[in-house]
């Protein structure tokens, strides 16, 4: 608002100027001078669709990390004018070591060594994002799969089989195989003694880490019909309602917006729309949120506007 087409002008792929302000994908970064920021370095990675983008800027006193997806999240280097990119999502300063903005805890910048966009390790601990794999060996660790297996998020060493940052079954020695179906998709792993699917891996991923509610929809729609008004003062809590019903889970939802909106925000959320309209969109249960017809009548009138990001990327991409 208050800007004209004709006074901005793009930096890189995803941030833009006035003169006076700067954008990026989710609006103006705000208290950010236009005439001291700085694109340390914008990244393209081989993606399904393309190129996934991802970028790291600098201001005098803070740095920020965006992608084609998610907000911006700033963060404090101890010098923010030594920020470089290693790999796309890791950045160092020399002091600190940063996975797309988050500051891996423990990490040593001299032995820093990114393995993938999700793995790295340094001489002293192995890494999945900004976690510590639990007890991972340097020596022995090793990635499942190739480039084309995206989202598998499956390692090992010569003692254990971790899925993320956490170990899920033991080897004792046995270099696990990957057991692949029709188009070469994967469908489990071999420890050497049975073929664990994905599924089962997951789950006791879940087991050790966090169980989330599970999303159940209603097999009916409401013949409700919502009006803007109704929403008025609860636009971001029907936002992330919507993008709960978009990625149909509260783990995929938390991988959307890289964690930043967990599950008990999704839950503030919902609480405070059931409260102010006069149906329920969904009913939280300590292990279920159950989607009402409400609610799937309420995702249906308003859940194309999901489909912007989706248009807003492509358009990046043309």
């Amino acid at each position: 608002r208050g800007t004209r087409p004709e006074d901005c002008s793009f930096i890189g792929h995803l941030f833009a100027t006035d003169g006076q302000r700067v954008f990026c994908t989710r609006g103006a970064l705000k208290e950010v001078d236009a005439a001291t920021f700085k694109v340390v370095e914008e990244s393209l990675e081989p993606d399904i669709e393309g190129s996934f983008v991802s970028a790291y800027a600098v201001t005098p006193h803070k740095a920020v990390y965006v992608d084609q997806l998610c907000a911006p999240r700033f963060f404090q280097p101890k010098d923010v004018a030594s920020l470089r990119v290693l790999a796309p999502h890791f950045a160092t300063d020399g002091i600190g070591v940063y996975y797309d903005g988050v500051k891996i805890s423990g990490a040593d910048p001299g032995s820093f060594k990114p393995l993938t966009s999700n793995y790295s390790l340094d001489r002293r601990y192995c890494y999945f994002r900004s976690a510590r794999i639990v007890h991972a060996k340097t020596s022995s660790f090793r990635i499942l799969g190739g480039a084309d297996d995206r989202g598998l998020f499956l390692s090992h060493d010569e003692d254990s089989l971790y899925f993320c940052e956490q170990p899920v079954l033991k080897l004792s020695g046995f270099v696990p195989e990957l057991r692949r179906g029709e188009g070469r998709c994967i469908t489990g792993v071999f420890d050497g003694e049975r073929v664990w699917t994905t599924s089962e891996l997951d789950g006791i991923y879940r087991t050790n880490v966090r169980k989330y509610r599970s999303v159940v929809f209603s097999d009916t729609c409401s013949t409700t019909r919502f009006t803007d008004a109704s929403f008025a003062g609860l636009e971001d809590d029907l936002a992330m309602f919507l993008m709960l019903c978009t990625h149909k889970t509260v783990q995929a939802l938390e991988e959307f917006t890289r964690g930043k909106r967990g599950e008990r925000a999704l839950v503030r959320s919902i609480e405070r729309l059931n409260s102010q309209l006069p149906v329920k969109l969904a009913v939280v249960s300590p292990t279920a949120i159950n989607i009402t017809s409400e609610g799937v009548a309420a995702y249906r009138q308003y859940g194309a506007v999901a489909d912007v990001i989706g248009s807003f990327v492509a358009a990046l991409k043309r």
